[in-house]
């Protein structure tokens, strides 16, 4: 199931790379900055975006450390469990 989602999640990034590539390819925001043709509605959406990403990913790296002292406590615990119970 996780290989699925995982191929699901890496399709759907290729898909908005070439599809929408000012949401998801640093490159050609870059270059289309250099040329001059971003558009304003381009710039205020990525303006107003930035800081909404930015607080996702803190919450993201959050989760994923919270997760991680979950799994060791739980693991901890199925540890002492087998321990007392060993014959």
């Amino acid at each position: 199931m996780a290989t699925g989602l995982l191929a699901g999640l890496g399709a759907f990034g290729v898909w908005i790379w070439f599809r929408v590539p000012f949401l998801a390819n640093p490159l050609f925001v870059a270059e289309t900055l250099r040329q001059g043709t971003l558009t304003r509605s381009q710039l205020e959406t990525a303006t107003l975006l930035l800081p909404v990403l930015f607080w996702l990913v803190i919450a993201l790296i959050a989760l994923v450390i919270g997760l991680g002292f979950l799994f060791t406590a739980i693991e901890k615990r199925y540890l002492t469990f087998l321990k007392d119970h060993d014959h």
